[in-house]
């Protein structure tokens, strides 16, 4: 069982954030800073539950 603040934790959350930023950052890694909104077809086909599992 994973605690808050733990190896194991720490590192689930920064793989999912590593995911997410590179699906929806990879096409203009730029937009991040200089858009002023993240277009929603970069992000709404990422779906996961948590540690990471892709949900069907």
């Amino acid at each position: 069982m994973q605690k808050f603040g733990d190896a194991a934790c720490i590192l689930c959350d920064a793989n999912g954030l590593f995911r997410v930023t590179r699906h929806v950052l990879a096409p203009d890694p730029e937009a991040f800073i200089i858009e002023p909104v993240i277009p929603a077809q970069r992000w709404k086909d990422l779906r996961t539950e948590p540690h990471g599992k892709r949900l069907p």
